[in-house]
């Protein structure tokens, strides 16, 4: 699964929001998502501004 996230298959510059974290531990990963989706406003406006780079 890590390697397909981070695109293996392509050339670097080919690669697009290809960034990926690795974990060795269940908890560390749990920390990881909390972090990431705590501020749910925020992710909300990331995903906009994304969405309409690729349009």
């Amino acid at each position: 699964m890590y390697n397909d996230a981070v695109q293996i298959n392509l050339q670097y510059a080919e690669r697009k929001y290809h960034w990926a974290q690795e974990f060795f531990r269940p908890d560390e990963a749990l920390r990881h998502v909390e972090t990431l989706f705590r501020d749910i406003k925020r992710v909300e406006s990331e995903l906009a501004n994304l969405n309409s780079i690729a349009q």
